[in-house]
């Protein structure tokens, strides 16, 4: 279980890299876009930080809701992208590099809960001491 948390951190970090290098490639949004893509990323910040275990304030369910509200964003931004890219307000090439780059933050927020669930469930059974 140790290493599947390792393995779930390196995946956060490795996500984490690739969408800090795609976003300096990417368009900017379509205007009509701009407002969800930006509540989406404030979803994931705010799952981040429920995420954090070593914060005396950490909840599973706190980190469990916090993902439900990413994944309540998720597909209707992936809707409205793919309706944007039909009516040709964003580029065929573009809106694939967006569904690609929110897809990324998506699974870097499950990888985060992921890890920061099993790594409390490790500290509870005693495995793993709280630092």
């Amino acid at each position: 279980m140790i290493l599947r948390v390792a393995r779930y951190y390196d995946a956060v970090a490795e996500l984490a890299a690739e969408i800090g290098t795609a976003q300096a490639d990417l368009s900017s949004p379509a205007p009509v876009l701009a407002d969800d893509i930006a509540g989406f990323r404030l979803a994931v910040v705010r799952l981040t930080e429920q995420a954090d275990t070593t914060q005396p304030q950490f909840s599973p369910e706190a980190c469990t809701q916090a993902l439900r509200d990413v994944e309540d964003r998720y597909e209707p931004l992936k809707a409205a992208l793919l309706m944007a890219g039909s009516q040709g307000m964003v580029g065929m090439v573009a809106m694939e590099n967006w569904l690609i780059q929110l897809s990324r933050i998506r699974r870097l927020a499950q990888q985060a809960t992921k890890a920061a669930l099993r790594l409390q469930a490790l500290r509870s059974d005693g495995v793993v001491r709280a630092t």
